[in-house]
């Protein structure tokens, strides 16, 4: 499940590798595989096994791809603003020059990468310590192992995934055309293989169907930013699992916050879908509103994300 990833073509020739089928994790992606002489020593940040309360300019250093999909620049924000790491996202080369634009912006927020968070042009620093893989469509497996070989420092990635990885083998889902279950399977397998082989701890977090999230003003489907915002406004609880055992859809800024959650926890299977409290059913509450301070029409956005404590209650129950 998940929607199609969106990259904006421009007249300035800005090469990008996101494949009409989605398929590719990357923005002509260039990196440094050896490490940056001096670079860890300057890296005074928090093990990425625990949150501490320290600034977010002490801690380590986390990758976000992609910033060019809404669920990628929603957790880009929630990276620079709501956790205590040091967010970095690709961006094509000249992309700032030409002043290109992204597709995806956030409600009521300056246009383009969120405040906060350092942009890469070129290369991407050696001494990225967690990388959280945000594509909302599978990527292929070459471009992941590509990915991750890179970084040599690297303590933990967390992927998103699909509720619907377990059912891969149905005959539901091998009949359905639009199914990527398999594909978001063979991403985790990528992910798994590069871990053992590089010695890093990944997390899978497996999401239903991608929903609403700070792009009212932006989507050109109206139908869909009004069904975005209704769902947000109605989901204000979850329900987590071990990875299986769940169906529905996620909000985004629920998938976000559990993705960079993932990184501090020791947790190789997650599943997460949205829920509404007033239908019961073990869902768990969503205690933090508008974790943004969205307006719209003078309102509080109707958004609801766990918070700390929610998630800690929510993973000791399962």
């Amino acid at each position: 499940g998940g929607p199609g990833v969106d990259v904006e073509g421009k007249s300035h020739h800005v090469e990008t590798t996101c494949g009409a089928a989605g398929d590719m994790l990357l923005v002509r992606h260039r990196c440094i595989r050896s490490r940056i002489p001096g670079a860890q020593a300057d890296q005074g940040g928090v093990p990425l096994g625990e949150i501490t309360q320290d600034g977010k300019e002490d801690g380590d250093n986390v990758a976000v791809y992609s910033v060019f999909e809404r669920l990628g620049i929603t957790t880009a924000w929630h990276v620079a603003n709501k956790s205590p790491y040091k967010g970095i996202v690709q961006l094509p080369p000249g992309f700032t020059e030409a002043k290109a634009k992204l597709k995806w912006n956030i409600d009521g927020m300056p246009a383009g990468v969120p405040e906060g968070i350092e942009a890469c042009e070129e290369t991407m620093p050696g001494y990225i310590k967690g990388i959280i893989l945000a594509t909302e469509v599978p990527a292929a497996p070459q471009e992941i192992e590509y990915v991750l070989s890179c970084f040599p420092d690297l303590e933990k990635c967390v992927m998103l995934s699909s509720v619907g990885v377990p059912e891969r083998d149905s005959m539901l889902s091998k009949l359905n055309p639009f199914n990527k279950a398999e594909d978001w399977y063979e991403a985790e397998e990528a992910v798994r293989r590069c871990a053992a082989k590089q010695g890093f701890d990944a997390t899978v977090v497996r999401t239903g169907d991608l929903m609403g999230g700070a792009f009212y003003y932006c989507n050109p489907d109206f139908e869909g930013a009004l069904s975005g915002n209704v769902y947000d406004l109605t989901h204000n609880g979850f329900k987590v699992s071990k990875g299986e055992g769940l169906s529905g859809q996620c909000g985004r800024d629920l998938a976000a916050t559990v993705l960079i959650d993932a990184l501090r926890r020791n947790a190789p299977l997650v599943g997460v879908v949205g829920a509404e409290m007033k239908n019961g059913g073990g869902a768990l509450e969503s205690s933090v509103r508008n974790p943004m301070g969205i307006k719209q029409d003078g309102k509080d956005k109707g958004v609801f994300v766990p918070s700390q404590g929610d998630l800690d209650a929510a993973y000791a129950s399962v």
